[in-house]
């Protein structure tokens, strides 16, 4: 595999104390001497990892992210594609049209228009025994897949984090060994979607550094496995390219720290709607600019969009609502709106810095009308 160095036969050798044997049984037959090279922590071990590519489509549904595609790209060229119905949305026949799906009476079934045709929807317990039983056999595979354990590659943290949300403990103690994320190696345009023949190819343009390239794939994930080959420039991401440099251990302090920020997130549920409420009642001008953008289909209301953003901004300033309740007991705290506009470019915070200051203002009266201290 590119990337990966030669095991020495003296490796035993005055090792640190931070180093530690693997008990993975796989190792055996693919490092004999069943070393961590790493240290232990945050740094993945230094072994051969099965790479996927993973796109997921989720909306914003009562201050959850309801996931309904699942698609993957392998480095084997294997794909999986699965298509879920929402639980919480099952019933909300226009949320389900505007996504694209379509029930079909005879067959008492959703279906689902994507790249690849029309597909039948399942439930997410189902699509989850899908994705489990695809995952697992990636992970046994033999010959040049042989691998010690899967890294699944996400777009950025706000991708991976409804994907963590689903993925049993199980599958990721056993099967998911890490994960990488796009945005840490290089950034892609928006994807655009070119008619060609009979079909579609989507392109986009990656950025890393000052080089940029453009490419074409069939579907999002690929779109994702192909940025990273090009950010790397390297055809097959390797452990010392990719994987030891941008990855995480499942078991780490980063999955951690984003399973908790989704779930401060979530409990911001009711500022957020207070927020979104505000801006429209007084008619602010918004602008999905800057940390205000979005980069997938969302059906809310654009007052809706940036008041989750203005509160996904608070949970990533360490300003959760048990944080803001006890920081406004006290009458002299104030939100500086610096600490949000200072994330982006001068061009984007001349356009949101009005709804900014409002959200601002909305959260102060939020928490002086007692609404913050509703459990």
């Amino acid at each position: 595999m590119a990337g990966m160095p030669a095991y020495a036969g003296n490796q035993h050798i005055d090792l640190p104390s931070t180093i530690e044997l693997s008990h993975d049984p796989m190792n055996i037959i693919i490092d004999p001497q069943g070393l961590r090279t790493a240290a232990k922590g945050e740094t993945m071990p230094r072994r051969k990892y099965f790479l996927a590519a993973v796109h997921i489509e989720f909306i914003m549904f009562k201050g959850k992210q309801e996931v309904y595609e699942i698609n993957l790209f392998c480095q084997d060229q294997s794909t999986l594609e699965l298509i879920v119905v929402p639980e919480a949305i099952k019933n909300d026949t226009s949320t389900l049209d505007a996504l694209g799906f379509t029930w079909n009476r005879n067959l008492n079934r959703y279906y689902y228009l994507s790249g690849g045709g029309c597909v039948h929807g399942h439930t997410m317990n189902k699509a989850l025994e899908k994705l489990a039983e695809f995952l697992e056999k990636k992970r046994q595979a033999g010959e040049e897949n042989q691998n010690n354990g899967l890294i699944l590659l996400c777009k950025n943290q706000d991708y991976l984090a409804p994907l963590l949300n689903l993925l049993s403990p199980d599958l990721t103690l056993n099967t998911i060994k890490g994960f990488g994320l796009l945005n840490s190696v290089c950034q892609i345009s928006e994807i655009q979607f070119n008619k060609v023949g009979n079909g579609v190819c989507m392109s986009t343009s990656v950025t890393s550094g000052t080089r940029t390239e453009e490419i074409l794939a069939k579907t999002k994930p690929e779109i994702l496995y192909k940025a990273l080959e090009t950010g790397l420039q390297t055809s097959l991401p390797g452990y010392e390219d990719f994987v030891q440099p941008h990855c995480f251990p499942v078991d780490g302090s980063k999955v951690k720290s984003l399973k908790a920020r989704s779930k401060n997130l979530e409990g911001m549920y009711d500022l957020d709607m207070f927020l979104s409420a505000e801006l429209k009642l007084n008619k602010v001008e918004v602008y999905l600019e800057g940390i205000y953008a979005v980069d997938h289909k969302d059906l809310r209301h654009k007052c809706d969009i940036v008041a989750h953003k203005f509160c996904q901004a608070l949970v990533d300033l360490n300003l959760d609502l048990p944080t803001l309740r006890q920081k406004f007991s006290t009458a002299l705290f104030n939100i500086n709106p610096d600490l949000i506009l200072n994330q982006m470019d001068k061009p984007q915070r001349l356009k949101v810095i009005n709804q900014t200051r409002a959200c601002i203002d909305f959260v102060h009266q939020y928490f002086r009308r007692g609404f913050g201290h509703r459990i």
